[in-house]
């Protein structure tokens, strides 16, 4: 098994941020619970309050994916549709 580093990159639209960082702190508990999630850290950028950052790691890609299929998940999903300007998903290898 290989372990996965993530990061996960979300822009809010403009005026839409302090519900984007609600909808992402109630995602971060229930993603922390889930099987195989070794970090699962949510962070602000201090320059630009859009701006936040998932930093993430699972036991393996298996454990990730299925992250990606809870309920708590698509409820994200549904509730964050409107308020994300753009994002980007890092996957990383450990140097």
């Amino acid at each position: 098994m290989t372990t996965l580093y993530l990061v996960a990159s979300l822009t809010a639209i403009p005026g839409r941020e302090a519900e984007l960082k609600q909808v992402l702190l109630d995602l971060r508990g229930p993603s922390r619970a889930d099987d195989g999630c070794l970090q699962y850290d949510l962070h602000a950028d201090r320059e630009n309050p859009r701006h936040f950052l998932f930093f993430e790691s699972w036991r393996d890609e298996t454990s990730w994916r299925a992250h990606m299929e809870t309920p708590h998940l698509k409820d994200f999903n549904a509730r964050s549709g409107d308020l994300v300007e753009s994002w980007v998903l890092h996957q990383l290898d450990r140097l």
